[in-house]
């Protein structure tokens, strides 16, 4: 499997200590089931082992003479080798369960770190959803898999010491029941693997749509509230959930129905071969125990033909969820490892910088010169589909210009031979987005975003939230500042939540502080108060504020007007706001 190569060097050798303990759990099958002719044949008559060479290796250490200890001899032997059967097989199927699910939750993280460290330009030409189902659903099915490869590797190796066991007690019968068994199941492989895989790939496709369509039914609620769409929502999920449940069962179904039947042929087989036994009268030949012993045989080789069949199914079932996992650990990643910060000392410089989308054959920024000095407040404006955002994503470093040059004090962040430039340039910005994202957590874990409880300064907490005007709602909450804000800050305003984003930049105290229509849901009153604070700050703190409302811009030292990806017009606010 191609997941065998996206395993850590110690999860390898778990399965190939896994495999050293499922070889014991084979022998293990065999001497027990090997015990049980001759302790059947003693039952039967005690000089059937005694005269058998087939028992000579044993003959010398057994007292022939003595029937009760000869049967208490056989039977303690066959007890302690079936118990001690048992144990193996239960330790193999605790050890198996363990190792399958350790895997999958170094999958599940290795695909949650994978996704997470792509670029910003792959999150924004990506799909969420499609990211989500394979984190959660693609990864569950793949750790199912694995489980049952372990579970197959398992039951291979106890059906090869079961079978063996039955070459013992009789070559022809063993081959015969070998040769069933496997014609048997491999023609039902046949039948079923490609409904199996076109309902697993069914189920993949399903599953991501049913994430996509409750996610969206959840995010417009407020539309389907007023519309009352109620049913038209409810509708759509039943029937996409009830064709989801349909192939999931017939998968089930697919996997489990050979057992039924391969039970009843093998009560036929086994009552044909006591007819036949017994109507030819081999007198050499004890047909009690044989067949005594054949019937254990088979009734424990029948549920471990069927896990290897089951096991099977369901890897060809998940085999396209399988796919997409493999597809997800295989993108390239890159950690940045910014040590330190880049600070701005003098100023920043755009050069002919220029950026285009790859669906697209337009620039979305067409040669940018600017240059930008520290403690400066600069202003961005310009109408939808002026460049605005790719600007703002272009002066975050999330995306990186296809021409031109990016300077902080003559140092060049696109440079190919320092690659972590950006990233150190990211540390040193506070970032106030117009939707702030919010968790569903404290305010304290909001504003001092990312960080650990114990690790909060909780002074600069509220110096922070005291400047952004939300101190006093946070403390006239029931827990303060340990109270939730909800989810995505449902229990805020739009207002407040904007406050708890200018809270989290003052709190991450950087030298540059980016807003983007950061007060657009403030009432003017407020608005004004936080600008005073920005403008207030240190004249060593460099501000640039994105926007649309004309009263945000006003103080700023300078303002750009952006039109086509290009600076249309520059200058003090009051020259650029009243053209």
């Amino acid at each position: 499997m191609q997941i065998w190569t996206k395993l850590s060097s110690s999860r390898k050798l778990f399965i190939f200590l896994l495999l050293l303990l499922l070889l014991l759990s084979g022998v293990a099958e065999l001497l027990s089931l090997g015990a049980l002719l001759p302790f059947l044949a003693v039952l039967s008559d005690s000089n059937l082992i005694c005269q058998n060479p087939k028992f000579s290796p044993i003959i010398s250490l057994l007292d022939c003479s003595n029937q009760q200890s000869l049967i208490f001899t056989l039977t303690f032997a066959f007890v302690f080798l079936a118990v001690t059967s048992s144990i193996i097989r239960l330790v193999n199927l605790r050890f198996t369960g363990w190792l399958s699910a350790s895997i999958g939750a170094d999958i599940s993280s290795d695909c949650y770190k994978k996704y997470l460290y792509q670029n910003y330009f792959i999150h924004k030409q990506s799909n969420s959803n499609k990211a989500m189902i394979a984190i959660t659903s693609y990864v569950s099915s793949t750790t199912s898999a694995l489980n049952s490869t372990l579970n197959l590797c398992a039951s291979v190796i106890v059906g090869v010491g079961l079978i063996t066991a039955l070459l013992f007690v009789d070559s022809t019968i063993a081959i015969s029941l070998t040769v069933l068994f496997v014609a048997a199941y491999s023609i039902l492989a046949l039948i079923s693997r490609k409904e199996l895989y076109a309902n697993g790939k069914f189920v993949k496709d399903l599953s991501s749509y049913q994430l996509k369509f409750i996610r969206e039914s959840f995010g417009s609620i407020r539309d389907i509230i007023i519309d009352n769409n109620f049913n038209y929502f409810i509708q759509k999920y039943s029937d996409s959930d009830y064709l989801l449940k349909r192939k999931n069962a017939k998968n089930g179904y697919l996997s489990l129905f050979p057992r039924y039947a391969m039970e009843a042929v093998g009560l036929v087989c086994i009552s044909v071969l006591g007819a036949y036994l017994t109507i030819n009268n081999f007198s050499d030949r004890p047909v009690l125990p044989i067949l005594g012993t054949v019937a254990l045989g088979a009734q424990r080789l029948l549920p471990v033909s069927q896990q290897i069949y089951s096991s099977w199914a369901s890897l060809k079932g998940t085999k396209p969820s399988i796919e997409e996992v493999v597809a997800m650990l295989s993108l390239p990643l890159f950690i940045p490892n910014p040590k330190t910060s880049i600070k701005l000392k003098e100023k920043i410089r755009f050069t002919d910088l220029s950026f285009k989308y790859n669906n697209s054959d337009q620039f979305a920024i067409n040669s940018i010169n600017l240059t930008i000095r520290k403690g400066e407040r600069i202003g961005i404006m310009g109408a939808s589909g002026s460049g605005k955002s790719t600007f703002l994503d272009l002066f975050l470093g999330l995306l990186k210009g296809v021409e031109g040059s990016f300077e902080v004090d003559n140092l060049n962040l696109y440079e190919e031979e320092n690659i972590d430039r950006l990233s150190s340039w990211r540390k040193n910005i506070s970032h106030v987005p117009q939707k702030v994202f919010l968790l569903d957590a404290s305010f304290s874990e909001n504003i001092a975003f990312g960080i650990p409880l114990e690790q909060i300064n909780y002074k600069l907490l509220e110096f922070a939230a005291k400047q952004a005007n939300i101190y006093d709602f946070i403390t006239s909450t029931k827990h303060g500042f340990s109270s939730s804000v909800g989810e995505a800050g449902a229990n805020l305003s739009g207002g407040q939540q904007q406050r708890i984003g200018i809270a989290r930049a003052l709190y991450k105290n950087s030298d540059i502080i980016v807003l983007d229509e950061a007060t657009s849901a403030l009432d003017t009153q407020t608005e004004s108060s936080i600008m005073s604070t920005i403008n207030n700050l240190s004249l060593d703190i460099t501000v640039k504020i994105f926007a649309h409302r004309l009263s945000t811009l006003m103080s700023c030292s300078k303002v750009l007007k952006l039109q086509d990806g290009r600076i249309l017009a520059s200058g003090p606010p009051e020259s650029i706001l009243n053209n």
